[in-house]
């Protein structure tokens, strides 16, 4: 069962390699003011002290709305959660469609193509999980780590479908099975690693000197990721390269010593 309205594009046409989720000046729909700002409320207070900190009572002030309002809209705090829960994933689907539908063409897909392909991918995660502007990733992280009836809803809208492209990519980067434990693992390592940025975020931002995730900080975090991404391109090829010369090295005959010699000497 659907708890809102679709959030409006807030974009334009813009590419989706960007952003998952929109910001947070136009995240909902703009038809009913007073629902479409218990929305926003609850997104900036459900980011900051999840589900059972939240109270309806200070949801209702920072709308600046009666309290009475989130029973009519939403049946009560966990309705309003799920309601945004919803939207995210209704969101995060839209916006990753496009990019999912080039994938999933049919076309077989050569390690090289899921190389660009995942470089995209991952680019367009790291921006939408760490950018301050996004108020749905600390609700993301937080049903990463305690999973509610709304991790159903996110998993099915959208997160589900991206992290199973990025390890079809891997797989295929890899030339092995999707189904390989080794490969889920390490796909599972590159969605990790954008989520250590917003998990750890205190960390980083204290080591590196920020005040917080702008522009150039998160290009410099992605430029990292997407190192490792190439690394990881670069170990399919060459492993392949590598094992064939082992196998031709250890068939090959050792050359005694003084063999050469006695060549020559015969010749």
């Amino acid at each position: 069962m659907k708890h809102a309205h679709r959030f409006e594009q807030s974009q334009g046409n813009a590419s989706p390699d960007r952003n998952i989720a929109p910001g947070e000046d136009s995240a909902f729909p703009r038809g009913d003011a007073s629902r479409r700002a218990l929305l926003l409320a609850g997104a900036k207070i459900f980011s900051e002290k999840g589900l059972e900190g939240a109270t309806t009572r200070e949801i209702a002030a920072e709308a600046g709305q009666n309290i009475a309002m989130i029973a009519y809209y939403f049946k009560g705090k966990d309705g309003l959660y799920l309601a945004i829960a919803q939207e995210i994933a209704d969101q995060m689907s839209q916006r990753m469609r496009p990019f999912l539908q080039e994938i999933d063409t049919g076309k077989q897909l050569t390690p090289d193509d899921a190389h660009v392909l995942l470089r995209r991918l991952v680019s367009q995660m790291v921006h939408a999980i760490l950018s301050s502007r996004n108020p749905f990733a600390q609700i993301i992280l937080r049903e990463q780590q305690h999973p509610s009836e709304a991790f159903e809803i996110l998993y099915a809208g959208g997160m589900g479908q991206v992290h199973e492209q990025l390890n079809r990519l891997v797989a295929c980067m890899l030339k092995r099975s999707p189904q390989d434990k080794d490969v889920i693992v390490r796909s599972h390592a590159l969605f990790g690693q954008i989520i250590g940025f917003r998990a750890a975020r205190a960390l980083v931002l204290r080591r590196a000197g920020w005040s917080d995730f702008g522009d150039a900080e998160i290009e410099l975090i992605e430029r990292g990721i997407l190192a490792n991404v190439d690394s990881l391109r670069a170990a399919g090829t060459p492993a392949s390269t590598k094992t064939s010369s082992r196998a031709a090295s250890r068939g090959a005959a050792p050359k005694r010593r003084g063999d050469g010699q006695r060549a020559d000497r015969e010749t």
